[in-house]
């Protein structure tokens, strides 16, 4: 069995530089061996977490769009990638809502305790992931994102 990689755009912009860092991270796996898949998020209808708390009783969410599919997506992920340019210090809309809506993945995960992996050659957690960035111009962008993501501090 191959592993599964699975690599999330993140940025607005098809084909720019974000993009081009993923493709070749991609590449790079699927000559390694892995098989890859590529998903745009700016593609995908994916509304915000509202907040309801739902999933922490049921284990699902409640809004029905597209993450339900890209759930299926990252629990069949071997490891994940996600590119994401830099705005203000942080990723991309589109790469945040998605993250958000990962909330239900941890809720399952750490307080349900229920291992949402569909993968039983896996452990449910452990697994290899990056986030690949492409700065905009100006002074401490990207050092601004790795001091938050190192720190787990919030603004």
């Amino acid at each position: 069995m191959s592993t599964k990689v699975l690599g999330l755009a993140g940025s607005p912009r098809r084909r720019g530089n974000t993009e081009r860092l993923l493709d070749a991270a991609l590449e790079g796996a699927s000559e390694k061996g892995a098989e890859t898949e590529k998903v745009i998020l700016d593609t995908l209808n994916i509304e915000p977490c509202n907040s309801c708390y739902y999933y922490s009783r049921t284990g699902q969410c409640v809004v029905r769009d597209d993450m339900d599919a890209l759930y299926r997506k990252l629990q069949s992920a071997d490891a994940v990638i996600l590119a994401s340019p830099v705005y203000f210090r942080g990723v991309t809309a589109q790469s945040k809502v998605m993250i958000d809506r990962c909330l239900l993945l941890w809720t399952l995960l750490y307080d349900l305790n229920r291992p949402w992996r569909q993968r039983s050659d896996r452990a449910a957690h452990g697994r290899p992931g990056t986030v690949l960035n492409s700065p905009t111009p100006g002074k401490g962008h990207v050092e601004g994102l790795a001091n938050r993501e190192r720190t787990g501090a919030r603004h």
